[in-house]
């Protein structure tokens, strides 16, 4: 069984939307019109490597890159 990722909306002070994966805490899209967000939506699938890395606890402001 597939379950569809939940997103957060956030209304920015330059008047734009954007919508935020509850699953992979990716930045999925940033719109002028609100309604433009489900498309993007409907169409975002989660990394699976990421979701890993975030319950296993990686944030990436601590990564370090070689």
């Amino acid at each position: 069984m597939v379950l569809q990722a939940k997103f957060t909306h956030r209304h920015n002070m330059d008047g734009t939307h954007e919508s935020i994966c509850r699953g992979c805490q990716m930045a999925i899209a940033t719109v002028q019109e609100k309604a433009d967000l489900a498309g993007f939506e409907s169409r975002h699938a989660c990394d699976p490597v990421r979701v890993y890395r975030l319950s296993q606890g990686y944030i990436a402001s601590r990564a370090i890159f070689s």
